[in-house]
């Protein structure tokens, strides 16, 4: 199934209400870093070091999710 990733959860309640989600999971890309960061706010504008941290979060949620997914797939192929 296809996974539409938000950054913010004002996203995803806007993806939910449009009933998107009936077709589709929609998730937090925040959700799948450690510790969970459920928004991950757009850096525009602001530091370079609130850039980096920002993108440090889509690079930690997008890596978990490939990381989950590669998982899936493994024990899928076992079963």
């Amino acid at each position: 199934s296809d996974l539409l990733v938000c950054m913010e959860p004002s996203q995803a309640a806007a993806l939910e209400k449009s009933r998107v989600s009936d077709q589709f999971q929609v998730a937090l890309l925040g959700m799948f870093c450690s510790p969970r960061v459920p928004h991950i706010p757009d850096p525009y504008n602001k530091t370079e070091a609130y850039f980096r941290r920002c993108f440090d979060w889509i690079d930690e949620g997008v890596n978990e999710i490939c990381a989950l997914h590669a998982r899936t797939r493994l024990a899928t192929a076992n079963d």
